[in-house]
């Protein structure tokens, strides 16, 4: 027979693991691995509530987007980089170039019209460029910088930290991959913002190649 004394301490045991697994479940966040329509891009996504430094409960929407396709890395170096264009593969009302050169650091702006119930928003980010010649890689970081332009009149994200990256596996061939990090300013449910996924990325991947294969590029 087991002393009441013991089976208090089994049981308040139990009870502290339950309530601690419990804890973790609710802060787990939930990645799901998907292909296109297509079947060309692989989109591992996460779409999960947390509470941000001030207290709120926000959406996060996180992916990681990768294909492979057949275009030059220096074309889509060229697309990346020439930010009025941006616009055109992000699906964005407008995107502009506010400060910086012409080869590595830009400050960009987007304005995003979206469809109901997803409110209008607009967003500042720091775009630096980055090139590793012994993997054969380019990188483009795109990280939220919202205080370094005047704020207009819908919400701006405040979270975004996004990057495109391009490998060279010869013969023409280049590996794409977005990585996307994004706290949207609207407070929808998470299953609706689940529906981006997985044919939202690929999109922006699909447009991005094709945007790409339309640059002239010079050898």
């Amino acid at each position: 027979m087991i002393e009441s004394s013991t089976l208090g301490r089994q049981l308040r045991v139990l009870l502290t693991t339950l309530l601690l697994n419990t804890a973790g479940f609710a802060q787990s966040a939930t990645w799901i691995t998907e292909k296109s329509k297509d079947g060309t891009v692989t989109v591992q996504s996460c779409v999960s509530k947390r509470t941000d430094a001030q207290g709120h409960s926000r959406i996060w929407m996180e992916y990681v987007a990768t294909t492979t396709a057949n275009v030059r890395v220096s074309a889509c170096v060229a697309v990346l980089k020439d930010i009025a264009r941006h616009k055109d593969f992000l699906d964005a009302k407008a995107s502009r170039q506010l400060s910086g050169s012409a080869t590595d650091s830009w400050l960009v702006y987007y304005y995003f019209d979206l469809p109901w119930p997803m409110p209008d928003s607009d967003c500042v980010a720091s775009m630096h460029f980055s090139e590793d010649e012994v993997a054969k890689t380019v990188t483009f970081t795109l990280t939220a910088a919202p205080t370094l332009f005047e704020k207009k009149a819908v919400d701006r994200i405040t979270q975004y930290n996004l990057t495109y990256q391009f490998k060279d596996l010869g013969s023409n061939l280049t590996a794409l991959t977005i990585t996307s990090s994004v706290v949207p300013t609207a407070q929808v449910p998470v299953w609706l913002m689940r529906n981006y996924f997985p044919e939202g990325p690929a999109d922006v991947l699909h447009k991005l190649v094709q945007m790409a294969n339309q640059q002239t590029i010079h050898p």
